[in-house]
């Protein structure tokens, strides 16, 4: 502990302690303490502070504010009465040659013709914010970040025609019928005469089955390449004309509209082409049929599926739940 106690400081914490204390003499200071608070027009936080009353000449309770600062530091009364003594008479000889004195850090004091008047200073004596300023508030800001999505140009519904419709089904239909005709009337390679002749033959020699590819001539071998390539998946040129851009709103239709159909929708749209062949990677490692092709500038991704055997809408559900759920295009 200091020797000589510091009675500016004694008076702050006073203060602080039991909200006033007084000058012999001058008068009496009372403190109301202020909770920190927001100030929304100013947008400033401001601390917790303590606004001072002053009541000139009343000091009829100096022995009690000495006692307390005894019991608190263990300095004599007697050293604390010189000392607040002697910043009392500092204080009235400053007032002799200025119309005020700074009595830091509580404020100004002035004597007007034996009465004293006291303004609180800006700096803020409370212990826990002492001399701390408004701090600004600065509003939060939400960074909202933008999607970027391909925008697919929208194309024009089209009504296909019901001749249209039925096309491969007739082209499915006529090449099956071409087969039958081959396989009834063309004789076998050993002996054209004798299937001719004896058509129907003996039920227990002829129950014996002919290879496929034994009971045709080369004559008409075109048309089992032909059926071979109408059962091939649907290549990556563009073949397929129509194009339309799936929603909720006609999803069923759509559904009604391609059946018996080949049908490619398209997954994903890019500019790179390395991010058009990770997407096929990824279509390729869980288990579907590719489609790749081109529009405009951008590298089409897509999944082939037979409409004879699998729903537009099933298709369409159990892609969204492992891919991007927007910008679905069907191609048929």
């Amino acid at each position: 502990m200091a020797n000589n106690p510091n009675i500016v400081y004694l008076l702050l914490w006073h203060l602080n302690q039991y909200h006033w204390f007084e000058l012999p003499g001058i008068g009496r200071f009372n403190g109301t303490k202020r909770a920190a608070y927001i100030h929304h027009i100013e947008q400033k936080i401001y601390p917790g502070s303590i606004d001072l009353q002053f009541e000139s000449g009343i000091t009829s309770n100096t022995e009690q504010m000495l006692s307390q600062m005894v019991d608190e530091t263990g300095y004599s009364q007697e050293l604390l009465e010189e000392h607040l003594a002697a910043l009392c008479q500092f204080i009235q000889d400053s007032l002799k040659g200025t119309p005020s004195v700074y009595f830091e850090p509580f404020g100004h004091l002035y004597n007007l013709n034996g009465n004293w008047i006291f303004k609180q200073s800006e700096h803020n004596i409370h212990q826990d914010f002492y001399k701390q300023s408004p701090l600004p508030l600065k509003p939060i800001q939400f960074k909202n970040e933008e999607k970027q999505i391909p925008i697919e140009t929208k194309i024009a519904i089209q009504t296909p025609k019901k001749s249209y419709e039925f096309r491969s089904l007739l082209i499915a239909l006529g090449i099956l019928w071409l087969i039958f005709l081959c396989l009834y009337f063309c004789p076998n390679r050993k002996s054209n005469t004798e299937i001719i002749k004896s058509p129907l033959g003996d039920s227990t020699n002829g129950a014996q089955a002919m290879p496929f590819q034994d009971s045709l001539d080369p004559e008409i071998a075109p048309l089992d390449s032909l059926a071979t390539s109408v059962q091939e998946p649907i290549s990556n040129q563009d073949s397929l004309t129509n194009e339309i851009q799936i929603d909720e709103s006609n999803v069923q239709h759509l559904n009604d509209s391609i059946q018996n159909k080949p049908c490619v929708i398209i997954v994903g749209s890019f500019i790179k082409i390395n991010n058009a062949n990770r997407l096929s990677d990824k279509l390729q490692r869980d288990k579907y049929k590719v489609y790749r092709g081109q529009y405009e500038k951008f590298n089409r991704v897509g999944v082939q599926f037979d409409c004879f055997k699998q729903d537009l809408k099933k298709v369409l559900e159990d892609l969204k739940k492992h891919y991007h759920p927007d910008a679905w295009v069907l191609k048929y």
